[in-house]
C-alpha cells in the first residue's frame, strides 16, 4: 500500500532513501538547490521535448550596474530551439515557473527579477513579488506579463509554447529553458547566470550542486537491489500519470538510492490507475521479500512508496 501523501525535492528523497536503509548523507554547506520546481515542470506536459542545450553567441557590448557581467549583448538557442537576442543585460526579468525564481536568486539575480508565478515561495523574497498568474499556460497572464515591462521572460517548461507564442507579438523577448537532467540543469543554471550578468556565482552553485549529487550517489552506492526504497512519484492527478525511468524525476530517484516502481515504463509521463499503483507497489515488496538475504528477507529496509500530489 501507498505509504504516505507528500510533497518532496530531490535532496528529500534522497533523505529518505538513505534514512531507510540506515545511512545519512554527510552534512554540507547549505546551499539553494533550485530542482524542486522542475518536478513541477514535469507536471504540466505529458512528453518534455527533447531539448538541446543552450548556446550563447557574443554579439556587442552591453554592461549591467552592479553585477559582473559579459562585455557583449548576447544572442541565445534555447531549448526549444529558438534564437533569443539580447541587446544588454536585462534588470527587469518575470519568471514564469518556480525553478526559474529559484535559479535567479541563487545567481545573486533576485533584485532583476519583477514578478514571477503563485507557485514560487522560495526563497521568501520570492513572494512579495507581483504575481503573473500560475504554472499552466491557461492561468498565465500575458496582459500581467506585459505590464511589468520585462526586457526578458524565462519559462521554465515546454508546455507554456503558447505564452511564449503571444508573448512574441509584444516584442519581448523571452527564454524557454526545458531541462530534462542534471547535466541541462547545471547548464540552465549556468545559462541564466551569465545572461544576468552572475556567471561566476551560476559556475560556485553549480560546484556545489554537483558535489553533493557525487557525495549522494557515493553514499548509495553500495546499496543492493533488494534493499532499494520503492518509490512511486505522482506527476499529475487527474488524470493519474507517473514519471518514466528517463525523464529528470526517475534519474532522481534512482540517484538517491531508492528505485521507481514503473522503472520499466516506455512512455515519459504514462497514463496509469490507482490500482496499477497499488499491484506495482506489491509486486516489487514480493520481489525484494523473494530475493532478500536478510533473516526476514527483507534486509530490514522496506520499500518507501512516496505519493508526490500537486496542488
Amino acid at each position: 500500500m501507498i505509504a504516505g501523501i507528500r510533497r518532496l525535492s530531490l535532496l528529500s528523497i534522497v533523505s529518505i532513501a538513505l534514512v531507510a536503509c540506515g545511512g545519512a548523507p554527510q552534512a554540507q554547506p547549505p546551499i539553494v538547490v533550485p530542482t524542486s520546481a522542475l518536478a513541477s515542470a514535469a507536471a504540466t506536459t505529458a512528453a518534455p521535448i527533447s531539448a538541446t542545450v543552450p548556446t550563447v553567441a557574443p554579439t556587442s557590448a552591453a554592461t549591467p550596474a552592479g553585477a559582473a557581467a559579459p562585455d557583449q549583448a548576447l544572442n541565445i538557442t534555447d531549448d526549444l530551439g529558438r534564437s533569443v537576442t539580447l541587446a544588454a543585460t536585462p534588470q527587469r526579468i518575470v519568471s514564469l515557473a518556480p525553478s526559474v525564481t529559484e535559479i535567479l536568486f541563487a545567481v545573486g539575480a533576485g533584485p532583476q527579477l519583477v514578478g514571477n508565478t503563485t507557485f514560487c515561495n522560495f526563497p521568501p523574497e520570492a513572494k512579495t513579488l507581483p504575481k503573473i498568474g500560475g504554472f499552466s499556460v491557461k492561468s498565465i497572464s500575458v496582459e500581467a506579463v506585459v505590464g511589468l515591462k520585462p526586457d526578458l521572460v524565462i519559462a521554465g517548461t515546454a508546455s507554456q509554447k503558447p505564452v511564449v507564442a503571444s508573448l512574441e507579438q509584444f516584442k519581448i523577448p523571452i527564454l524557454v529553458l526545458a531541462p530534462d537532467s542534471f547535466e541541462k540543469v547545471y547548464a540552465s543554471i549556468q545559462e541564466i547566470g551569465t545572461l544576468t550578468g552572475h556567471a561566476a556565482q551560476a559556475e560556485q552553485v553549480v560546484a556545489q550542486m554537483r558535489g553533493r549529487v557525487d557525495a549522494v550517489a557515493a553514499k548509495v552506492a553500495g546499496i543492493s537491489a533488494t534493499e532499494r526504497p520503492g518509490v512511486f512519484w505522482e506527476v499529475h492527478d487527474d488524470p493519474l500519470m507517473t514519471a518514466g525511468p528517463h525523464t529528470f524525476i526517475g534519474q532522481m530517484i534512482t540517484l538517491a538510492g531508492a528505485t521507481n516502481i514503473f522503472a520499466d515504463a516506455t512512455e515519459n509521463y504514462p497514463q496509469i490507475s490507482a490500482e496499477t499503483v497499488s499491484e506495482m507497489a506489491r509486486s516489487m515488496m514480493r520481489w525484494q521479500l523473494e530475493n532478500g538475504s536478510g533473516s526476514n528477507g527483507f534486509h530490514s529496509c522496506p520499500p518507501v512508496h512516496i505519493w508526490v500530489n500537486r496542488s
